[in-house]
């Protein structure tokens, strides 16, 4: 149920989302433009689309947003919405784990930082990239007061201040154990709630 629940949530946000923009193409990118809070994210589990607030066209460079869109099409290839959902099912159990803070930090850091090394390896810049990411806010919120956030971890990657993201150690339970104890549960309510929840799960992005 809380698989089902979580999908339905998202697909109002993306509703709700569709209401307040329009399709429209940056770039050579197809992308939807509206009042989004300065920001750029992807959202939709089924068919994940970039959403730009529209001006961002004015307060990036050419190159700045070719960047910002590149970094989005990583996420929106590797169906990051659906990633984050299953971590969101995550979050509320490891929060209270040892460390679990920490590793629900840095899981998010390292998939940002993936897309910023598939926007670079598309032609983007580090000076771009991490120009227009002090430009955009951040869609996370800290989950830990005294530890670097995912923003605060990309801009040190970006700059060279470090080579990657160490993920911290769960006590009691490893991150593939977490992961694999959620999948786990997400086949378990698509099989046992039949083809209602199916639908709902298909339909509502």
């Amino acid at each position: 149920m809380l698989l089902t629940y979580g999908t339905l949530r998202h697909g109002r946000l993306v509703r709700a989302l569709r209401q307040v923009s329009e399709p429209a193409e940056l770039a050579g990118t197809a992308v939807r433009l509206g009042e989004l809070g300065d920001a750029a994210f992807v959202a939709g589990i089924r068919h994940p689309a970039i959403y730009c607030d529209q001006r961002l066209v004015e307060r990036l460079t050419p190159r700045q947003l070719d960047a910002v869109l590149l970094h989005e099409q990583a996420h929106q290839h590797a169906s990051d919405p659906a990633r984050l959902a299953l971590l969101g099912l995550l979050a509320p159990v490891v929060r209270r784990l040892p460390s679990g803070r920490l590793w629900l930090v840095s899981v998010v850091a390292r998939r940002e930082i993936e897309a910023d090394r598939y926007a670079l390896d598309h032609g983007a810049s580090r000076a771009d990239l991490a120009a227009a990411l002090l430009v955009i806010p951040s869609m996370t919120r800290p989950l830990v007061a005294g530890f670097p956030t995912a923003v605060d971890l990309r801009l040190q990657v970006l700059l060279g201040d470090r080579e990657a993201v160490p993920t911290p150690r769960v006590v009691g339970c490893s991150g593939r154990m977490l992961v694999g104890l959620v999948v786990g549960a997400a086949v378990c309510t698509w099989v046992l709630h039949g083809p209602v929840t199916r639908a709902l799960v298909l339909l509502c992005c």
